[in-house]
Formats: structure tokens, C-alpha cells, sequence
């Protein structure tokens, strides 16, 4: 097999992480000793004692704020290891720093990689920034008057609340390269209409877009897995979301009050749906899911008044109270086939519901799960059942309802003004 030559050897060692990795390399064989004598920047942080081990160094790479700087002080409070200064050509700075801390070190040997352009930034300096910015810091922009902003392609993210309560703000363009939006960044921008959003992206912090009444629609980057809490929610306007072809969480509110979505298909969720993921989202009229989903947490589609279908996966084994509550235009549904249990108010108050086709696997009827389900008529429930809890079929007045002719626990009211009750 042929084996890799001198040079090729520093390109591979230069994604090591550990000292050990660099001294075992230099023992595999002659023509990769003195690999590290080569370098003349060190590949990984080191210190007083590692040193010896780069001897050529001529720039020094600085990841950390704990890093050894070797008497080159320019950091504030930084705690004195060395007697004599060592004298480097650079030193490139790796982690974060303001605009305002790089300013203050112009004209030495200090390159900045990894600049901030922070909330105090803006004061001192104007809200137009440096090409060579990599981020936007927290609250750097709330409550700004423009309406256009364009961020440059070295903008790799954007802080918490950063653009929030930017009321004017139409048309945001955002960097190419941008990884992460922090925590409310764009909440309450009221004019925001449509925003695109690179595939770079791969989080998107909670409530990140709450409270954009303008923004009608969203397509969202394959590379998103965690849709946080409160996403969108109370985006009053939405009418179209394309997601990512894999899912794995729909946090808390995700959707909430978003009263303009009308349909939704969901290629691919991999675990759960929390706790009104979709509530109070009026307008939806229809809902399909697909993927390993397994739970679908409280009042997840609770309020959804106009929403007539949907279709659960086989693979959900969970759901929880008042999922469904007050789904008043929902007329069938087929429930996953491994759900053992129908929690309290799960379809409390489903006016028009029809029909429920009882997976063979339910042991436990909650209380009110079926509460007020008028035009419900007909229900077999399986001989699995073992409780059926305190007014679950109260004031479904048009049910006819048969039972195993076995033990089952009835509570309270279990029953109260339906049709009839038949035991077989």
C-alpha cells in the first residue's frame, strides 16, 4: 500500500487534537519525524510545557481565553505564567471578541478570526459594519427603524434578540454562510414579510419569528431538526411552511396561533410533537405526518376549529390530554393501532365527530375523552379495556355504545345522555 509523503502527513495532522496523536505520528516511521519541528504555527493549543514541542513556531494560535499568550498580554485579568516574553510574528485570536476590543489593539500583532459586533458596537460605531464581522450580538439591533438590512456573507450568526422589535424592517437579506439565529432575533417584527433562509442554517432559537403578523410563508432548511418553542408562534398571517425532509422535535407552541394555515403535510418527524404545537391554529382544515414520531404531547392540536382530517402514523404510542380539544369541525379520525390509552378531554367537545375506529390495544378510557361528541354514533370498544373514567361519554347524545360483556371499571357519569348502552 502506498504510503503518504511528508508533506500530505502535515495536511492530515493538521485536524490532530491531541499531542499525543502528533508524537505518535513522528514515531510511525522516518520520514515523518520532526513533523512538528515543520509547523510554524501550532496546530493545537500548548503551553509553557508543550511548547518545546513546536520549535519553530512563529505564529501563535490562540483558541481559548485560558490559553497561554506567553507574556503577550492583551487580555484583561490575565493571570502571569511566564517570566520572559516570547516574541511571535502573529497571533491569530480565535474566540470571540468584541469590535470594540479589536479596535483597541489596531496596529499589532493581534488578528482578530472570530469579531462581535455587539449592542455597544453599534453605538460607538454606526449600524452599518466591517466586512471582516463573523457575528451580531444580543439586543445589537432591537427596536432599529430601518427597512431594509442586508447582512454580509461573513455573518455566520445572529444573538439573541438581536433584530427584535424591529417594526419597520420589510426586506432582511441574510448571510450565505449563517448557522445559527439566536432566541427571539426577529420577534415582533411586525412588516417582516418573507424571509429566505439558507440551507447553512441549523438552529433557530425559541420564538425566533413570534409575533411577524406580516410573514405568510417559510421554507425551512433541510439542515433544521429542532423546531424550538414558539417558533412561529402567533404568526397570524402564515399560510405555507415547507419543512425538512427530517424532523426530529416540534418544541412547545412551535405553531401556535399561526390562525392562517390551512393544510400541512410533515414528510418525516422522527420522536415527538410537545405540548400546542398547532394550538389554536383556526383555519387548518387538514393535517398529515409521516416518519417514527412516537408522542403527541397536551392540547397539540387543541382549538384547530376548522381542521376536518388527519392521519397519524402507526408508530405513535402516545397521546396526550386534550390533544384535540374542541376540534369542533373533525369528523373521523383513525387512531395509531399501538395506543393503549385515550386521555382526559382527548376529543372533548368534537361537535361533528363521527366516527373513532378503537385501536384493539386501548386499555384506558380517560376522563372526557369523548365529552360532548353529539354526532357521534356508533363506538365498539375492545375487550382491552379495563376503565373507562368519569363522564368520558357524557352528552354524546346520538351514541350507541357497546361493551365486551366483561369487568370493566365504569366511573362517574361515564355515560351520561347517550342514546343507549349495550353489553355483548
Amino acid at each position: 500500500m502506498k504510503q503518504i509523503d511528508g508533506f500530505h502527513i502535515m495536511v492530515v495532522s493538521q485536524y490532530f487534537t491531541t499531542l499525543e496523536d502528533f508524537i505518535n505520528l513522528e514515531f510511525v516511521c522516518k520520514k515523518y519525524q520532526d513533523t512538528m519541528a515543520k509547523y510554524h504555527f501550532n496546530p493545537i493549543p500548548i503551553n509553557k510545557t508543550t511548547i518545546k514541542y513546536f520549535p519553530n513556531i512563529e505564529t501563535l494560535n490562540l483558541w481559548n481565553k485560558e490559553d497561554e499568550t506567553y507574556e503577550n498580554h492583551f487580555l484583561p485579568n490575565k493571570r502571569v505564567l511566564l517570566k520572559e516574553k516570547v516574541e511571535f510574528y502573529r497571533i491569530n485570536v480565535w474566540f470571540q471578541v468584541t469590535y470594540y476590543f479589536s479596535k483597541t489593539h489596531e496596529n499589532t500583532n493581534l488578528i482578530f478570526k472570530n469579531i462581535m459586533y455587539t449592542k455597544d458596537d453599534v453605538t460607538r460605531y454606526g449600524e452599518s459594519f466591517p466586512t471582516h464581522i463573523k457575528s451580531i450580538g444580543k439586543e445589537s439591533y432591537t427596536s432599529s427603524s430601518f427597512s431594509i438590512f442586508k447582512l454580509l456573507d461573513s455573518i455566520t450568526s445572529l444573538g439573541i434578540s438581536s433584530f427584535q422589535n424591529c417594526s419597520n424592517l420589510t426586506s432582511l437579506t441574510l448571510s450565505h454562510f449563517i448557522k445559527e439565529i439566536g432566541a427571539h432575533c426577529f420577534e415582533r417584527c411586525i412588516a417582516l414579510k418573507s424571509i429566505d433562509l439558507p440551507q447553512t442554517v441549523t438552529f433557530m432559537g425559541t420564538h425566533c419569528f413570534g409575533y411577524c403578523s406580516q410573514l405568510s410563508s417559510i421554507s425551512l432548511p433541510e439542515s433544521l431538526v429542532v423546531l424550538k418553542s414558539g417558533l412561529f408562534s402567533c404568526c397570524t398571517n402564515l399560510q405555507h411552511v415547507t419543512f425538512p425532509s427530517q424532523v426530529k422535535i416540534f418544541e412547545k407552541n412551535c405553531f401556535s396561533h399561526c390562525e392562517s394555515l390551512k393544510s400541512l403535510i410533515i414528510p418525516n418527524c422522527e420522536s415527538c410533537f410537545c405540548n400546542d404545537v398547532f394550538h389554536f391554529c383556526t383555519n387548518l382544515t387538514s393535517f398529515s405526518l409521516s416518519g417514527k414520531v412516537s408522542i403527541i404531547k397536551n392540547g397539540c392540536f387543541e382549538e384547530c376549529s376548522s381542521i376536518v382530517d388527519i392521519h397519524l402514523p402507526n408508530s405513535v404510542t402516545a397521546i396526550y390530554s386534550m390533544c384535540f380539544f374542541n376540534c369542533v369541525a373533525l369528523k373521523t379520525i383513525t387512531l395509531p393501532l399501538k395506543l393503549t390509552e385515550i386521555p382526559e378531554m382527548c376529543f372533548c367537545n368534537c361537535e361533528l365527530l363521527e366516527s373513532v375506529d378503537i385501536p384493539e390495544c386501548i386499555s384506558i378510557f380517560g376522563s372526557s375523552a369523548f365529552y360532548g361528541c353529539e354526532k357521534m354514533k356508533h363506538i365498539k370498544i375492545p375487550k382491552s379495556v379495563t376503565v373507562i373514567k368519569d363522564y368520558c361519554f357524557s352528552w354524546c347524545t346520538s351514541l350507541e355504545i357497546i361493551l365486551p360483556n366483561h369487568n370493566i371499571i365504569l366511573e362517574e357519569e361515564c355515560f351520561e345522555k347517550c342514546k343507549s348502552v349495550v353489553f355483548k
